[in-house]
């Protein structure tokens, strides 16, 4: 009997340890969670023949809300940074040569600051933070796309 009453202020700590580390657990999950539903959505809907966005085109961290048609085969949304005085026209011209069947051709242009798979006739989320500046929305489905439908996306400064 006395084993047990040297015992039993231990036992009763750690239980109580443990439920407020549980506590705080399911505290800070639950406030991780909502934290990207109060972000600005930036959506963007994916078709065979083109890409588009509405919403919020503001510089900072945001939402990027993908819809995606249905019978895409791996449907994936690319945003593309082009930099300072980089026109869409010289992307366009860069995306029906050759050389753009190698990503690393691209840097010259710009850079990729998203990307993510979509899923065929659904919807994802994922959150990023978007400089200023002019981006390329790229629908890269499938394993090598030859020009594929892309548009323009300006950002402004917050």
């Amino acid at each position: 009997m006395k084993r047990w009453t040297r015992h039993a202020p231990l036992r009763g700590g750690i239980l109580a340890a443990a439920l407020a580390v549980g506590s705080l657990l399911a505290i800070g999950a639950g406030s991780a969670a909502s934290g990207a539903s109060t972000l600005p959505a930036l959506n963007i809907s994916v078709t065979k023949t083109s890409i588009t966005a509405t919403g919020s085109a503001v510089s900072g961290a945001v939402n990027i809300v993908t819809s995606a048609e249905k019978g895409l085969k791996e449907p994936a949304v690319i945003l593309f940074l082009l930099k300072p005085g980089v026109t869409p026209a010289e992307f366009e011209a860069f995306a029906k040569s050759k050389a753009f069947s190698d990503p690393n051709n691209a840097d010259k242009l710009g850079s990729i600051v998203f990307d993510a798979e979509g899923v065929p006739g659904g919807t994802t989320e994922a959150q990023t933070v978007l400089a200023p500046g002019t981006y390329i929305l790229l629908n890269a489905e499938g394993e090598s796309p030859t020009n594929p439908p892309h548009s323009v996306l300006d950002v402004k400064a917050a």
